[in-house]
This record gives C-alpha cells, sequence and structure tokens, in this order.
C-alpha cells in the first residue's frame, strides 16, 4: 500500500544551506504573468525563455518544423526578473 501522506524531504546539503528548491513553489503560466504585468503572452515568453529554473516543455506536431512549447514560471523567478527589471529602470533614470 502507498503512503500518500509522505512528504518529499530535501537532500541533506540544501536543508543546511536553507534552499528551497523552486520545484515545490507555485508555478505561473505564461498567460498568468501577462496579465499580471499588462504585457503581451510574447512579450512575456520573450522575457522568461532560457531565464534559470524556468521550465520549458517543448514537441513538435509531426510533419511541421514549427515546435510548441509551454513555458512554467516559478515565482521565485517571476520575483527575481521583477527586481532585475526595476534595478534597470532605476539605474537609468
Amino acid at each position: 500500500m502507498i503512503d500518500n501522506n509522505l512528504e518529499l524531504e530535501k537532500p541533506h546539503n540544501e536543508r543546511e544551506r536553507g534552499y528551497e528548491s523552486p520545484a515545490f513553489e507555485r508555478h505561473f503560466s505564461v498567460k498568468q504573468v501577462a496579465e499580471l504585468w499588462g504585457l503581451s503572452s510574447e512579450a512575456i515568453r520573450r522575457i522568461f525563455r532560457g531565464e534559470p529554473d524556468v521550465v520549458e516543455i517543448r514537441r513538435n506536431r509531426s510533419g511541421t518544423k514549427r515546435y510548441y512549447g509551454t513555458l512554467r514560471i516559478p515565482e521565485s523567478a517571476v520575483e527575481r526578473v521583477h527586481r532585475k527589471s526595476s534595478l534597470v529602470r532605476v539605474l537609468t533614470k
């Protein structure tokens, strides 16, 4: 019988450093971040593609060269990118 109440345990070295894995935090869709920030979905894809900790699931449609992908953006990445863009605005004023 499988115990569904088990909690995943972090590796020992991560617990010592206080590191929280982005895998266990809330993830947003591109559309959700676009609505929060008042930007287009395409702008959010450009901003977050290649950003650390962002999950990109890619697949090709058979018979086409175009790929289709889904991004899932952890809350820590949203906060980090927002902080970076706010800092750039302050430094360029």
